[in-house]
């Protein structure tokens, strides 16, 4: 339940380092998938 509320609290108000992380890590998952 915790988890899940802050899952849901970084899903609404990532912080930058975060999304850029993220952004990334899609990128990278996406240049070995195609």
């Amino acid at each position: 339940m915790v988890r899940n509320t802050s899952f849901y609290w970084y899903c609404k108000n990532p912080p930058s380092y975060l999304q850029n992380n993220i952004r990334r890590t899609i990128s990278i998952y996406f240049h070995y998938l195609y």
